[in-house]
């Protein structure tokens, strides 16, 4: 996995950043891959009808290139970490940040039915990370906040609810204390080792 470009602090903190984006495309086997390819048809049906399929193959990516920064960030130097999570709890917080900001328009039935199904699936996964070992909530989270912040920045002028100024100015405020919060816990670069160190000796897998 880390020579296929797995997230890993010491290569990717020393000029390997391209791993925050190809982590988002490898996974741990096929259970890893299936559940993943799961959860993404299931809310990315909803989120790429509403945002368009360009806005949402944005949403995805960044979300999981921001959730791999948060894996980086939060995690100790022995955690190899690949998956789609980051980018799929980014699709659904675009698809939380949609309903929330049309919750007027949206029949109610429907909004409670999709909003806080997401919001429950949300929950559930980042509390069972908290459970098992092996989950990256990092990542989740990263995503997550990702989504919410892109999905209202991104929101189709015709489902827009919120002028663009005041739009603007939330997003930005939000989007200024995720920078900030990473610029403060992002850990310095560790001296990179070669590559068969790191292989012979056992690291924490996240997914």
């Amino acid at each position: 996995m880390l020579q296929w470009g797995a997230n890993f602090s010491p290569a990717t903190q020393n000029g390997q950043w391209w791993r925050l984006a190809t982590a988002v495309f490898l996974h741990f086997g096929i259970i890893h891959l299936t559940l993943n390819v799961w959860a993404l048809w299931d809310g990315g049906q909803w989120v790429e009808r509403m945002y368009g399929p360009m806005r949402f193959l944005l949403i995805f990516i960044t979300s999981g290139v921001v959730g791999n920064l948060f894996s980086l960030t939060f995690h100790v130097i022995s955690v190899v970490s690949a998956g789609a999570s980051g980018g799929i709890f980014g699709v659904y917080g675009a698809l939380l940040s949609y309903l929330w900001l049309n919750r007027t328009r949206v029949p109610l039935i429907e909004f409670r039915w999709v909003f806080f199904g997401a919001v429950i699936f949300s929950l559930f996964t980042i509390v069972f990370g908290f459970l098992v070992d092996g989950i990256d909530n990092a990542a989740h989270g990263g995503g997550l906040i990702t989504g919410l912040i892109l999905g209202a920045l991104l929101i189709p002028r015709d489902a827009r609810q919120l002028s663009r100024i005041s739009l603007a100015c939330v997003v930005a405020m939000a989007s200024a204390v995720l920078v900030i919060m990473l610029l403060v816990v992002l850990p310095d670069p560790v001296p990179l080792q070669p590559l068969f160190f790191f292989l012979s000796n056992e690291a924490d897998i996240r997914r």
